[in-house]
């Protein structure tokens, strides 16, 4: 992992006493909001929060929007309002295209700091 990444994620994440380094913070944070994202109610703070961890981790703006824009949605509010109404086939294939975009980064990430997550 860059060290500007690893520092980054280590200012960004609150110093708490838990036992576990700024990197697997990171990941306990993002991979709580994935799950809030993709099986619970998000708003459009979720996708704001998603976007800045997602950056903070290394992904870049343009890889970020096409989590949605290869999906045929937008933006993250096109896709939620998609989602909250989806009525055809085609839409629910939409939906469930973006929540595995959604996985894959995360998966990604964590192949990317599997080096980091191992030596906690």
């Amino acid at each position: 992992m860059s060290s500007i990444v690893e520092s980054s994620i280590a200012e960004d994440i609150v110093i708490i006493n838990d036992g576990l380094t700024p990197v697997q913070r990171y990941f306990k944070k993002l991979t709580d909001l994935v799950d809030v994202i993709l099986y619970k109610n998000p708003s459009s703070e979720d996708f704001v929060e998603f976007e800045r961890l997602l950056k903070l981790g290394g992904v870049s703006d343009r890889t970020i929007h096409q989590i949605y824009r290869n999906c045929n949605f937008s933006s993250w509010d096109d896709y939620l309002y998609k989602r909250k109404g989806t009525h055809t086939p085609e839409e629910r294939i939409y939906v469930d295209c973006v929540s595995d975009k959604i996985r894959g980064a995360l998966a990604g990430l964590r192949i990317t700091f599997s080096k980091e997550l191992r030596n906690c």
